[in-house]
């Protein structure tokens, strides 16, 4: 089960981005459907990430772009 409660909401079984988008698609910005698909894709490492290691303690940390 997705742990953000965002993508939940609009992501789950219940589409409630796709009903939104199939009422109001041809209103929405573009801009708006390019950030649902970054939204949409955020925490996928093959879609990209930048990695952070500490110089100090090699501590590593992924940062999702």
């Amino acid at each position: 089960m997705e742990t953000n409660i965002l993508k939940r909401i609009f992501f789950d079984e219940n589409q409630h981005w796709e009903k939104f988008n199939n009422k109001y698609g041809r209103k929405i910005r573009p801009i708006v459907i390019k950030e649902e698909e970054k939204f949409r894709d955020c925490g996928n490492m093959r879609k990209g990430f930048k990695l952070f290691v500490c110089e100090g303690c090699h501590h590593v940390k992924f940062a999702f772009i």
